[in-house]
């Protein structure tokens, strides 16, 4: 290969000054030079779990924030003329920024955490997050639904404290018609073959706690000490059999269909 520099020489004097000579180094003699590829047979990109201790699979990065995190993008816009990628700033590029700032970026979780607050009232959050499967009341509407009866027979008597409270699912088999238990159902044992006969036989009660532990909440309970009409409005939601027996929990029913909350607007 003929010596680059000898290219440039070969212009007239006049043309063999310092600008030239370093336009012809940045561009002729580029043609010139030996080729300084290297070629490379392996990954790029995060390891994923299978692959991250192979020995080999991938490409060895030039640090260890992009030996971690290559080709993991942080930022991604788009162009909201065209709709296509405009500009991505990956994560290891963002971590060297912030350390040519001086932080320091070796706890990297503690500083791109934010704070944040978690709001858990006391109420029974399915009545928000399943709405649909309730609906709502409006003021003096009678919508205690009719209680549906459960009695058992010779055969197979109710065992009230062994079958039903405290268990997390009931089902009652009745002679025409199988019940399951939902909450907010409203139920009435009756009959001999109820257990233990003086305790629930002949008395009403309002099912809550299915999934968890069936909980039987006095339906006379539920139906004491009604709302005062002058209330401000208000959007309380508050599982049946609350504690403090306030009015909120009291008035919750469901029928043998379709589990409810009685949600008033006053």
């Amino acid at each position: 290969m003929a010596d680059k520099d000898d290219q440039y020489q070969r212009l007239p004097a006049v043309l063999q000054t310092t600008a030239i000579k370093n336009f012809f180094e940045y561009t002729v003699d580029q043609l010139y030079s030996e080729a300084n590829v290297e070629t490379l047979n392996g990954f790029v990109g995060t390891p994923n779990y299978d692959g991250i201790r192979a020995q080999g699979a991938y490409i060895e990065e030039p640090t260890a924030t992009k030996q971690a995190y290559s080709l993991s993008p942080t930022i991604s816009t788009i162009s909201p003329e065209s709709g296509e990628p405009e500009n991505l700033i990956f994560y290891d590029e963002v971590v060297d920024i912030l350390e040519t700032y001086g932080v320091d970026v070796r706890n990297q979780p503690k500083i791109f955490d934010s704070p944040y607050f978690t709001f858990s009232p006391p109420i029974n959050e399915d009545k928000l997050l399943n709405y649909s499967e309730y609906y709502w009341a409006p003021p003096g509407a009678n919508v205690t639904p009719n209680a549906i009866i459960i009695s058992g027979t010779v055969d197979a008597p109710v065992d009230v404290e062994e079958d039903i409270t405290g268990q997390q699912y009931y089902v009652h088999y009745g002679e025409t018609a199988n019940t399951t238990f939902r909450n907010g159902m409203v139920v009435t044992f009756d009959g001999l073959y109820i257990t233990p006969f003086d305790v629930y036989s002949g008395n009403t009660y309002v099912v809550e706690g299915v999934g968890h532990e069936i909980d039987l909440v006095p339906a006379d309970r539920n139906s004491t000490a009604p709302y005062d009409a002058n209330t401000a409005p208000s959007y309380v939601v508050i599982e049946r059999g609350a504690v403090n027996n306030n009015g909120w929990s009291r008035n919750n029913y469901c029928d043998s269909s379709r589990c409810c909350l009685l949600l008033r607007v006053l």
